[in-house]
């Protein structure tokens, strides 16, 4: 069993990054980073983390078209 990886998915949209995040928090996941724009990697990364059941990273990630302008800010590394 890996523990304390990390796995990206890449979402079609803040919609489903949302969504994920609910989902896993709904079914045991805690929270690691809460959904919002990640500035320290770009204007137009739009992500959420939690940690499995395991203590691995796994992230829903959204590369925006253009800048994310209305979303929570979350700087530092989740």
């Amino acid at each position: 069993m890996t523990t304390a990886a990390h796995a990206a998915f890449s979402a079609e949209g803040r919609d489903a990054v949302d969504a994920s995040f609910a989902a896993a928090v709904a079914n045991g996941a805690t929270v690691r980073g809460e959904p919002g724009v990640w500035t320290q990697y770009s204007e137009r990364y739009y992500a959420a983390f939690v940690n499995d059941l395991h203590q691995n990273n796994v992230e829903a990630l959204w590369h925006a078209p253009g800048p994310v302008v209305d979303a929570p800010r979350r700087p530092g590394v989740p």
